[in-house]
């Protein structure tokens, strides 16, 4: 974590009270009336925003005061009356801070005006502007700094201390005026986790309060384009080895982040081993990502899309010994001036400003290797985080929780089998087939027609649209010993297995084998859920041997998906060629022995007769 440089710099106050203030029902900068000092106690409750994982609060004691909730809980008015000073080093804060202000804005500062609570109390309400609690004020606002000065001096002088609360559990307070802070150093271990606007609670005697503090919390998330659907993009996605894919991570900023002077802003993400960013040169450019900004532009007040042109920076890594790789792009300061872009009206950059409703985006391309791993069991994960300032103007790091995308890959497996072997119950083994020549050609791939009547390479990618010579090692794969070749490395689509070369003594396939693997999804998450195969040609000899007629074959030509291996295995069988003895062989002996039989029997036949009809 880096350390700030100063004790407590400018924290963002909420513009107002948590409650209205009111003197018999008169505006809230109406003088209250002279009266002890309130000793009654009341109870109040921090409400955590969605998504907030801090939970710690503390409540500085500005003013006590006889305070009387003349409304209800959830709608109350509140009467304060003899406020005096919560302690002498509250007030020499609380003085420090409206005369640090009337002298940036020209307003006439007098000391022993001020002095007088109750005067204090009314320039609070005068300068504090809006009427919501949960108001966001800027960097420069009174609220700010007050907040700054009381934080301040809870931290310098021991004898200031701050009440503690936690989030969802009631506290019980004695009467009277409060600023209330997150704590600073839970923000520096908690994850997703942000400081609220310091907020100004007015709490009356017998009263249950509840308040809900003012933050959102930054959030990531990031998407791949699905090739199936590439108007959708969501978590998961199927590819084929090298096929191009884009990425966006989207970020929001803190809801007050209006209150930060300086606002560090960070993607982290960690690409798995089988993916490689898709880069321009040898190392990585600003330009081999795309990052823009959503908000509303300040000249006309509409929204505008920006895409960043300065102001971040970008880093890419290999990490040892496991070999992912870290995407870093990073603004040290995404309030500053040097943040610039340009929007389609735009000719030339400007200033990009940033409010709680902005939204970064950083797109990228990225390409799965041949280390990627296969099936759906574990995925290629991508892991993605946000790193972010949670406490106005300290430098106290926080991050999300990561974000994850998956992408899947597959292998094939094709194995070479005897046909009367594979088919007879009664055989022990197959016999396993080598020296078959197949290639593989894609007719209906699910990222769309660019690939469709493409040859598919040994190493998992596309090549060539006409047919490779049988001798092309680049296109052609050979079963080996065990009657099997496997590619890894596909993704879901049709895909047409020729059969080139024969086993040597064997029949070359009656038809082509036509594979179709197809990932079945979830209807609401989009998530593969399963993978599914349908095989046709071949032999035509695939034999179900159970009852029900829907499984697939489980004799001869057929294909079966493993899910802990990621890999589709197609079975194809081929029949033995019938041939004629040849010269050399066994049964060459026997035919002549046979031969010279039957001739020498027929000649002692002929000579017999001639022999009879001469006598």
């Amino acid at each position: 974590m880096r350390r700030t440089r100063k004790i407590v710099a400018s924290l963002v106050a909420s513009a107002v009270l948590a409650t209205t203030l009111a003197v018999g029902g008169t505006a809230p900068n109406t003088a209250w009336a002279a009266g002890e000092n309130g000793t009654g106690k009341g109870v109040v409750t921090i409400a955590r925003s969605e998504g907030n994982t801090a939970t710690g609060y503390e409540a500085i004691k500005i003013f006590s005061a006889d305070v009387t909730n003349t409304g209800i809980d959830t709608e109350p008015k509140c009467v304060a009356e003899g406020l005096t000073w919560a302690s002498d080093r509250v007030k020499t804060a609380v003085l420090a801070a409206i005369q640090e202000y009337c002298t940036a804005h020209s307003i006439t500062y007098n000391a022993t005006t001020y002095e007088d609570p109750q005067n204090a109390a009314d320039f609070m309400v005068t300068y504090i502007n809006g009427s919501d609690y949960k108001a966001i004020v800027t960097p420069d606002s009174f609220a700010n700094v007050l907040a700054n000065k009381l934080a301040g001096a809870v931290i310098e002088d021991h004898t200031v201390t701050a009440e503690q609360l936690s989030a969802g559990v009631q506290k019980e307070l004695t009467e009277g005026y409060y600023l209330v802070i997150s704590t600073p150093t839970e923000l520096g271990t908690a994850t997703s986790a942000s400081a609220t606007s310091p907020i100004l609670m007015l709490l009356a005697q017998g009263q249950n309060l509840t308040i809900t503090e003012k933050v959102t919390v930054p959030t990531i998330k990031k998407t791949v384009v699905e090739d199936s659907s590439p108007e959708v993009e969501t978590s998961f996605a199927d590819a084929q080895v090298g096929q191009e894919l884009q990425f966006t991570l989207t970020g929001t900023v803190a809801g007050n982040v209006a209150g930060f002077e300086h606002y560090l802003y960070k993607f982290t993400d960690v690409l798995p081993k089988g993916m490689d960013l898709k880069k321009a040169g040898t190392n990585v450019a600003i330009t081999d990502v795309v990052v823009k900004v959503d908000n509303t532009k300040s000249t006309t007040n509409t929204k505008a899309t920006y895409t960043i042109t300065e102001g971040y920076t970008v880093d890419y890594v290999t990490n040892s010994p496991a070999g992912t790789k870290t995407l870093t792009v990073e603004f040290a300061d995404l309030k500053v001036s040097t943040v610039k872009g340009k929007t389609s009206a735009d000719a030339q950059a400007t200033t990009v400003p940033i409010d709680s409703s902005s939204v970064v985006t950083v797109t990228y391309t990225a390409k799965l290797n041949a280390e990627a791993v296969t099936g759906l069991t574990h995925g290629n994960e991508n892991s993605a985080t946000l790193t972010y300032y949670t406490y106005p103007n300290r430098e106290d790091e926080g991050t999300t929780t990561p974000a994850i995308a998956k992408v899947y890959e597959f292998a094939l497996k094709l194995k070479k089998v005897d046909k009367s072997h594979e088919l007879d119950a009664n055989a022990s083994t197959n016999t396993n087939l080598a020296g078959a020549k197949f290639t593989i050609q894609a007719t209906a791939t699910d990222e769309g027609t660019a690939n469709n009547g493409k040859y598919l390479k040994t190493d998992g990618t596309f090549g060539v649209t006409t047919q490779p010579a049988a001798t092309d090692t680049n296109y052609v794969f050979t079963t080996g010993s065990d009657g099997s070749f496997t590619v890894k490395g596909i993704d879901a689509g049709t895909y047409v297995l020729h059969e080139v070369t024969p086993p040597t003594d064997y029949k070359a396939l009656a038809a082509d084998l036509t594979l179709t693997l197809t990932v079945n999804k979830d209807s609401s998450t989009l998530e593969p859920a399963s993978v599914s195969t349908t095989l046709s040609g071949g032999e035509g000899d695939g034999v179900n041997t159970t009852q029900d007629q829907t499984a697939p074959p489980n004799k001869g030509t057929r294909a079966s998906y493993d899910a802990s291996t990621g890999t589709v295995t197609v079975i194809a069988t081929n029949q033995k060629q019938e041939q004629l003895p040849v010269t050399g062989l066994p049964g060459i002996t026997m035919v002549y022995v046979v031969g010279g039989v039957i001739l020498v029997a027929s000649l002692a036949v002929i000579v017999r007769r001639r022999v009879t009809e001469k006598e």
